[in-house]
């Protein structure tokens, strides 16, 4: 399965605790890729390729940064982005540690929209 960018489509079953959607594909160049769930143009999570963590809901919130670059011009990459109940744990297979981003925005349910955006190619999106 590929899927060509920008790409669009709800959750099936929605984002609740527990979920987790890991997303399989190649970084295509220097320029940056970006995963968002998002509810209409707020995002309840927002994770980009160099990479930054955040937010959005009438403005943009405090960044959280990961320090080093993950993500290579050819390399392929898998993310699992794990629902917990007040935070998204993030699991790059890149890099040996999880990182944590805490939930900002409730309910998690209302954020059910998978976008997926930039020089990147999709190769596979499974939900757990």
């Amino acid at each position: 399965m590929q899927n060509s960018v920008p790409y669009f489509t709800k959750v099936p079953d929605g984002i609740v605790p527990g979920r987790s959607i890991i997303i399989k594909g190649v970084v295509t160049a220097d320029d940056r890729f970006a995963i968002n769930l998002k509810s209409g143009e707020d995002y309840g999570f927002h994770l980009n390729g160099c990479v930054v963590m955040n937010h959005c809901q009438g403005g943009w919130g405090q960044e959280e940064r990961i320090d080093g670059s993950m993500f290579q011009p050819g390399q392929p990459f898998e993310i699992c982005i794990h629902v917990q109940p007040n935070e998204y744990t993030i699991f790059i297979k890149q890099n040996p540690d999880p990182h944590f981003f805490n939930i900002r925005l409730f309910p998690l349910e209302t954020y059910d929209e998978l976008h997926i955006d930039g020089s990147v190619e999709i190769n596979e999106i499974t939900y757990v």
